[in-house]
């Protein structure tokens, strides 16, 4: 990696000085509470900042405690994550707060090391707990801290490989105030969400530009260098909200992906390019399901991504049905019919709930709604840009 010389020092104080001023008020850089640091930061990973500030709240309130939290059901705690996306988060945060309450008298390890230990707990989280919580030196890196030391020492290498990455971590580290590290961890992070972007960056805003290379040779949008993104998958679903009596059924994990792994979901079926997607929402209700039917209203079309997949959503509704879901799939999956004004008490999946709002006529409750379209966004845990 190329280090340019320049007075670290002074980029410190540059950067710092630069957060203090123009940092965003956000709810939880107002408690030092390791436990609601920990919760901010899982939640943060891949998620964008204005979806964080609404459920961070609604997330502590109903878990104001550690103990709390470990002494909830699954289900509970995925119904309250319920549309955040990003489910194995829950479910990691949830069995490593039992661990803390079991091994750890419920109190959160003080360095990232410990930290590491626990269920879920990446090298990311593990820093920015440490350093924010508990003001351990340590150094955090995601993908916002990324692009900004591969601009600013104009890193000749994918920075998601080998020794570029491990050159990443390292000039991090050598940066970090140890004076002040979960600031200089945050302003980092927040250099890249707000001035450091991937596209347009503003480097005439920026507190540290005089040091950065990729600035001085003109091209910082040509980095971090990328060896080539994997191409997305398309795929098609059908899926069928299927009411009775003011009830909605839903099955457990019901993808054949095996996404969304102890969450409540709708029936649902792949679909090929040659099926007739009412044909086989017809198929699913009555042979798979063995539930009767009184009329089939739809398709109603969206799209989600899930990992490298974008999937498209024909959902219908399946009104008057009737019968125990006697069918092959009734007699292979859990399944439940769920109230409608008691759908925000359980964990299902953004673009199932919103298909749930849209064709049960938007009787659901004042749990936090997505849009159809293009939302679950699951994939492996880090921490994406935040804006």
């Amino acid at each position: 990696m190329t280090k340019k010389a320049f007075d670290v020092d002074a980029f410190r104080r540059a950067l710092l000085a630069w957060y203090d001023a123009n940092r965003r008020d956000l709810a939880w850089r107002r408690t030092d509470d390791p436990y609601e640091v920990w919760v901010s930061e899982v939640m943060l990973q891949q998620t964008q900042v204005s979806r964080v500030t609404e459920y961070w709240p609604r997330f502590l309130e109903r878990f104001p405690t550690l103990s709390a939290l470990a002494e909830a059901s699954l289900d509970d705690v995925l119904a309250a994550w319920s549309g955040l996306g990003y489910y194995r988060r829950a479910r990691s945060l949830h069995a490593a707060a039992r661990v803390l309450v079991d091994r750890f008298d419920g109190k959160v390890p003080e360095s990232a090391h410990e930290l590491r230990e626990l269920p879920g707990m990446g090298e990311y989280t593990c820093a920015a707990v440490a350093s924010i919580a508990f003001g351990e030196d340590v150094a955090v890196v995601d993908a916002n801290v990324v692009r900004v030391l591969a601009r600013l020492t104009a890193l000749a290498a994918d920075p998601s490989r080998g020794e570029a990455r491990r050159a990443i971590r390292s000039e991090a580290t050598r940066l970090l105030d140890a004076s002040r590290p979960g600031d200089f961890n945050q302003a980092m992070m927040e250099l890249g969400a707000l001035v450091c972007t991937p596209a347009a960056p503003r480097c005439d805003a920026c507190p540290v530009a005089a040091g950065c290379v990729a600035l001085e040779r003109g091209d910082p949008e040509g980095y971090p260098i990328s060896s080539g993104a994997t191409g997305t998958v398309e795929l098609r679903e059908v899926v069928v909200v299927a009411i009775r009596e003011g009830e909605v059924l839903l099955v457990r994990g019901g993808h054949e992906r095996g996404w969304w792994e102890g969450l409540w979901t709708l029936p649902r079926s792949p679909l090929s390019e040659t099926d007739d997607p009412r044909e086989i929402a017809r198929s699913l209700v009555v042979d798979r399901l063995g539930l009767g039917c009184e009329s089939l209203e739809g398709p109603t079309e969206a799209t989600y991504g899930v990992t490298k997949h974008r999937v498209t959503m024909s959902a219908f509704l399946a009104r008057g049905t009737s019968g125990s879901c006697d069918g092959d799939a009734g007699k292979t999956v859990d399944f439940r019919w769920v109230a409608i004004p008691d759908l925000d008490r359980v964990g299902i999946p953004a673009p199932d709930r919103r298909a749930i709002e849209e064709l049960a006529g938007g009787e659901t409750s004042s749990a936090p709604s997505t849009t159809l379209a293009a939302v679950e966004l699951e994939g492996p845990a880090g921490h994406s840009p935040s804006t």
